[in-house]
């Protein structure tokens, strides 16, 4: 799974460059040659309210597994 905080890191990798920066992401170039990427947790944070019906939560995801955080209410949910 890949996210927008995996750009720079796949950017600098593509185009072999190095950087002393902290990154948060990591590069998606293996992925896209065809490789597995190391499993890692997904965080999801929404802390508002939206005209959609959205409201506000959070979940992490790894492998096969979701914490959902329900804000108003404190409800938390396993899948």
């Amino acid at each position: 799974i890949g996210c927008s905080i995996d750009f720079a890191a796949t950017l600098l990798d593509a185009c072999g460059a190095n950087t002393t920066a902290k990154l948060d992401g990591i590069s998606l170039l293996p992925a896209l040659k065809g490789e597995k990427l190391p499993p890692r947790a997904i965080c999801w944070h929404y802390p508002h309210y939206a005209n959609q019906g959205s409201k506000p939560g959070a979940a992490i995801r790894f492998g096969d597994y979701k914490l959902i955080e329900f804000y108003e209410t404190g409800r938390r949910e396993l899948f």
